[in-house]
């Protein structure tokens, strides 16, 4: 995959993630332990996100 389509990928799930998640587990999930773990983990996945996207494209990284 071309490093400029995996860059766009990568932001537009971010921004889903950060924007979209929340709001659809609050919809969704009625529970309030559950609706705690199941952000919990999209933070979790949003850091990682983050930090591929930082490493994936720093320079000299190939």
């Amino acid at each position: 995959m071309k490093p400029g389509k995996k860059l766009f990928l990568l932001v537009l799930a971010e921004l889903l993630i950060v924007f979209v998640g929340p709001q659809l587990i609050t919809a969704f999930v009625e529970s309030v332990g559950l609706n705690l773990l199941l952000r919990t983990m999209l933070v979790l996945l949003a850091i990682y996100l983050a930090l591929e996207i930082t490493v994936s494209f720093r320079p000299g990284n190939k």
